[in-house]
């Protein structure tokens, strides 16, 4: 024997059925929001570690040429005075 239903049966189950389906979907969406918002966050993080870096590597540069230059003056200086002491 087969059921029947009505429109009014059939409307209703409908709407149950969307319902549902927009409940699900929302859910998905906030969960998909945390995750985008979480990822933000974990490559801001990692923004900030590179640029950690680079200004490490920045002021090791800025130490390696002045130590240079002092090493270079330092030098100029004692052979100076070498020369001046030996004539």
């Amino acid at each position: 024997m087969a059921k029947y239903v009505t429109h009014e049966e059939l409307e209703l189950s409908n709407q149950k059925i969307l319902r549902e389906m927009d409940k699900q979907f929302n859910s998905l969406d906030k969960k998909l929001d945390k995750m985008s918002a979480n990822t933000d966050i974990k490559s801001e993080q990692i923004n900030t570690k590179f640029e950690q870096v680079n200004t490490k590597f920045e002021k090791q540069k800025v130490w390696f040429f002045t130590t240079g230059i002092s090493i270079v003056v330092a030098s100029c200086t004692i052979i100076g005075f070498l020369i001046k002491f030996f004539k």
